[in-house]
């Protein structure tokens, strides 16, 4: 759960638009559905809800974990306080390692153990490098990566495009994409999910891909 990319799309919906408005909905929908979940009948009443008696049935037989989105310092902090775990979607490798080290900071003065976490990273699988980037606008994904003003830049401007914004993009060979998992692992991503959107085209040629020659690699 995260506080949603597009201010327009709470406006369409006569939902508050600004950030703060947005947190406040993402706290009261995951205070609801926990104590729905648990088997409450429960009343509310704010500024966007208003229900009294409801319940949930059948009830989940096990505790539902939610994870938080989101890939700035305030979505850690509400990871932390609020969810099970922290799953940004696209993120540069080295903004992710910095925010797994916030996230252990804020754990240790929460006193809990260091939450769940995971990424999400847009992934296209070829014969090499240049057959995975064929058809794709790299440059409109580097140039996010400079755009968004929390991430970690690069400390060189010697860096190329590519290595500013690593992370974002897993392209090439399985090999390629199984050295990117691993260093998303080492800087502390319990889990990956692989984001095929861009390659809906050839949708199971990359699953055969990542299930014959990526998985069993990243295997023990």
């Amino acid at each position: 759960m995260g506080l949603g990319g597009f201010a327009h799309e709470f406006a369409a919906a006569g939902l508050p638009t600004a950030l703060p408005d947005r947190a406040k909905l993402a706290k009261a929908n995951i205070e609801i559905c926990r104590r729905l979940w648990a088997g409450e009948k429960v009343s509310y009443r704010d500024d966007c809800f208003c229900f009294e008696n409801v319940a949930l049935k059948p009830r989940p037989e096990k505790r539902i974990p939610i994870w938080i989105g989101g890939g700035t310092a305030a979505a850690c902090r509400r990871a932390v306080e609020l969810g099970d775990g922290w799953m940004p979607a696209r993120i540069t490798l080295a903004t992710f390692a910095r925010r797994i080290d916030y996230l252990r900071e804020l754990c240790r003065a929460a006193a809990k153990p260091m939450i769940a976490t995971a990424v999400m990273p847009l992934t296209t699988i070829g014969n090499n490098l240049e057959s995975a980037l064929r058809g794709i606008n790299r440059k409109l994904l580097f140039d996010e990566a400079q755009r968004l003003t929390a991430w970690v830049k690069p400390a060189s401007e010697a860096l190329s495009e590519v290595e500013a914004a690593r992370g974002i993009l897993l392209a090439g060979a399985p090999a390629d994409i199984v050295r990117e998992t691993r260093a998303y692992e080492e800087s502390g991503a319990d889990h990956i999910v692989y984001d095929l959107r861009l390659r809906y085209a050839d949708w199971r040629q990359q699953l055969d891909l990542l299930g014959n020659e990526v998985l069993p690699a990243l295997r023990p």
